[in-house]
């Protein structure tokens, strides 16, 4: 085939290649359609940026490092997306938030006690 050639492959069922290594370089896009897609590794790597344009379901966990370039992050290392889990999410660095934090309806910022006394006191509302 000549160089710029183009080849279409159509088959009415399936198309199974069996080998050691597959290497597949395409010079500007690749685009695979289908509707469903798995990747079957136990380890699976990008070597570039990665764009998600829908939900993303992890059922193993989730780990990350480095800063944050995502836009409409309010700076480096500040991610604006929802992060939405059932399961425990644990950091070895600060969670800070800008507005507020609650556990159930109990509110970090709105959460005081009545009775406190005044003085060396742990609890209740700012003076």
């Amino acid at each position: 085939m000549p160089a710029s050639g183009t080849a279409d492959i159509t088959v009415p069922d399936r198309i199974t290649v069996h080998c050691t290594t597959a290497d597949v370089t395409a010079s500007d896009s690749a685009t695979v359609h289908s509707q469903q897609i798995t990747l079957d590794a136990p380890q699976t790597t990008t070597t570039g940026h990665l764009t998600v344009m829908g939900l993303t379901t992890m059922l193993g966990g989730f780990s990350a490092s480095g800063t944050s370039a995502v836009p409409g992050a309010q700076s480096v290392g500040r991610m604006s997306i929802p992060l939405l889990s059932n399961r425990e999410i644990e950091t070895t660095s600060t969670v800070q938030a800008d507005t507020d934090v609650r556990s159930g309806p109990i509110s970090l910022r709105g959460h005081t006690h009545d009775k406190v006394q005044e003085g060396a006191d742990l609890y209740g509302l700012p003076h």
